[in-house]
């Protein structure tokens, strides 16, 4: 079965998002840990750690999407 939120979620619908100032300097903030990490642990378990960060930061943005897409359509309905 076609799970069709997660469809929208990955199709890249809403990508026109414009990003915060707080959200940006905090990925300068993060960059700038990551460089230090890696002149410790190196640049391949950075990636990994990086690569473990991102899957789990995109199933939680997937599911508060699927969250706010119910909570939107039932108000939707509540409208009727």
């Amino acid at each position: 079965m076609i799970d069709m939120i997660r469809e929208i979620y990955e199709s890249g619908f809403y990508e026109d998002r414009q990003c915060s100032e707080k959200y940006l300097a905090l990925c300068e903030k993060e960059a700038a840990v990551m460089d230090k990490v890696q002149s410790i642990i190196g640049l391949d378990m950075v990636s990994e750690i990086g690569a473990a960060q991102t899957a789990v930061a995109n199933e939680e943005n997937l599911d508060w999407f699927r969250i706010g897409f119910r909570l939107g359509a039932s108000l939707m309905l509540e409208l009727r």
